[in-house]
This record gives structure tokens, C-alpha cells and sequence, in this order.
């Protein structure tokens, strides 16, 4: 005997994408750009729960991978003259540790509350950075 399953209607993948981020709540949706207050918000759920032995939230999540990221971009980039131009200088130790770096952003941005509106996060990470391990 045959069973006859049920048919839907075919939807193509791409009106389903599109209209798949207007069904999010719009904490979910992705930023384009990462300011200061929602990095401080981001490294604060993470210091957070690293102080609570609590399980990573996706804001704690997105601020070890945004300072990682940004850590290891400023190694690869290396001396390279048109990025230490215009851009804070910082020499992270090899020994560095994501909390390490991590808790160097959140101390910078809550010592400059002042900055987390008119910067990216990108600038701020990079400022907090070269404050925390300056070249010799």
C-alpha cells in the first residue's frame, strides 16, 4: 500500500531568506557595525559569566570572538606602514590570554564611557588594546 504524503507549496530558498530576518526579534538580527554600548554590553555578559561559572550567553559569545578576532588581525597585519599610521599601535604578548584581552576592553570602555557612542568597536578594541600592551 502507498502512502500519500502530504504536498506543500514550493517557496524558493530566496524568499525565504528574505523574509526570514523580519521574523526575528531584533536583538537577534545582526549588526552590520559593533559600537562601544553593545560591546559593553557584550564583554560585561561574558565577564559576567565567567565570575558566575554560568554557560556562555550569545552577547559573552560575541565579544570573546569580536576581541579574539580583532587580536589576531593586529598580529597578522604585523608593521605594515599604512595600518600603523592611522591606527593604535599595541604588542600583545604571545602569551596573552582571550580573558586577558578581554578584560583590557571591558576596562577601558567602562574607564571611557564617553567613547562606547562615538566609536566602533573595532576603534575602541584597537585603543584598549594599545593602552593595555603599548610597543617598547
Amino acid at each position: 500500500m502507498r502512502k500519500i504524503l502530504p504536498t506543500f507549496p514550493r517557496i524558493s530558498v530566496s524568499v525565504v531568506l528574505a523574509i526570514l530576518p523580519l521574523l526575528l526579534p531584533t536583538h537577534a538580527q545582526a549588526r552590520i557595525l559593533t559600537f562601544g554600548y553593545y560591546l559593553t554590553e557584550d564583554c560585561d555578559a561574558f565577564l559576567e559569566a565567567d565570575k558566575s561559572h554560568a554557560p556562555l550567553t550569545k552577547e559573552g559569545a560575541e565579544c570573546y570572538g569580536y576581541v579574539k578576532g580583532i587580536a589576531e588581525a593586529l598580529q597578522a597585519e604585523g608593521d605594515h606602514p599604512v595600518v600603523t599610521e592611522y591606527l593604535p599601535k599595541a604588542c600583545i604578548a604571545d602569551n596573552a590570554g582571550t580573558y586577558e584581552l578581554v578584560v583590557a576592553v571591558a576596562n577601558f570602555l567602562d574607564s571611557n564611557p564617553e567613547l562606547r557612542i562615538s566609536k566602533t568597536g573595532y576603534a575602541l578594541v584597537r585603543q584598549a588594546f594599545a593602552d593595555k600592551f603599548p610597543c617598547k
